[in-house]
């Protein structure tokens, strides 16, 4: 059975958050925890304008899924189509204009380098002596062989979560949900936030999960700020026709009441919710409860009921 790999280091969360507003060349910081003062400093390198976006993240993931598997399954190449199909699960046609876009998203990766200096950490995780710096990589370190792509490194944001072994594996088809909901981007990227938040809220003890286990979406859990709850965190417009990321959070708000805006909140939340009950029918879940401040708006969390929990079935992949 494959797996799939999610990256969650502090970093990797901190670039998700910041992607879209990122200064070329200039040198960040991101805490290795929320209670620590130890600091890794990164720059994000860019030889193109296009910024960062939550589905780069998910192809990132997915390629250290192929980068894993690369010799066995792909035998040291892979095509875009391979890496969608990687995604989706399944082994439909593509459409030429989904592979254009992956294809664009894919060169945007090979032309975005980042540093990263985690020395400090190392120091503070008592890892030895070594050289623990990353210097101006790409984030998809491969390169184009005809019409395939090889790989010539590891890709930087896995080689510095593998030292601080953060990543977190579950199987592929927890991911791809047995196809219970359409393959379109945007609902790659609502599966791609339910199962990190999942994901973490079973493993990682934290006050935020151990004690209400409500998991509340980027800029949703602050009741002074409006109900872009899940919208924001997949960064994704409201009319998917445009097929435009949102830059800001205000280009959510302006729309947030208009039919479109409507209509874009309820598939949304519909997908969530076939999502858990997929989970609820294999065991990997119990039960939960969308959480919306109004009964027409965004899903701003999600309260799990109960543990969660290896699946008993993860069906027919």
């Amino acid at each position: 059975m494959k797996v799939f790999y999610i990256n969650n280091t502090q970093l990797v969360n901190k670039l998700k958050q910041r992607g879209n507003m990122l200064e070329a060349n200039k040198l960040y910081k991101s805490k290795i925890s929320p209670k620590s003062d130890v600091c890794v400093k990164y720059k994000i390198t860019r030889e193109i304008s296009e910024p960062l976006n939550m589905l780069d993240f998910l192809i990132l993931d997915v390629a250290y899924m192929i980068y894993k598997d690369y010799d066995t399954y792909y035998q040291g190449k892979f095509t875009v189509r391979q890496l969608i199909h990687a995604i989706s699960g399944g082994k439909e046609s593509c459409s030429e204009k989904r592979i254009e876009e992956f294809t664009k998203e894919i060169e945007k990766l090979c032309n975005t380098k980042i540093t990263i200096d985690y020395s400090e950490e190392a120091k503070s995780r008592k890892l030895g002596k070594g050289d623990y710096k990353i210097e101006d990589m790409p984030l998809l370190p491969v390169e184009k062989v005809g019409k395939k792509y090889k790989f010539y490194d590891k890709p930087p944001l896995y080689k510095y979560a593998e030292v601080n072994n953060q990543v977190i594996a579950v199987s592929e088809n927890l991911f791809c949900c047995n196809n219970t909901v359409k393959n379109t981007h945007r609902n790659f990227l609502i599966k791609y936030a339910l199962l990190h938040e999942l994901e973490v809220m079973n493993y990682v003890k934290t006050s935020r999960y151990a004690h209400d286990e409500i998991m509340y979406f980027r800029k949703s859990d602050r009741k002074s700020e409006s109900d872009k709850g899940l919208l924001t965190q997949i960064d994704w417009c409201l009319d998917e026709d445009k097929k435009d990321m949102v830059k800001y959070p205000s280009d959510i708000e302006k729309n947030l009441t208009t039919v479109v805006g409507l209509h874009t909140i309820k598939d949304i939340t519909e997908t969530a919710k076939k999502i858990l009950d997929y989970y609820k029918s294999i065991g990997y879940i119990n039960e939960y409860e969308l959480m919306r401040r109004t009964p027409k708006g965004a899903v701003v969390g999600i309260k799990i009921i109960g543990e969660i929990k290896k699946p008993l079935s993860l069906g027919k992949s």
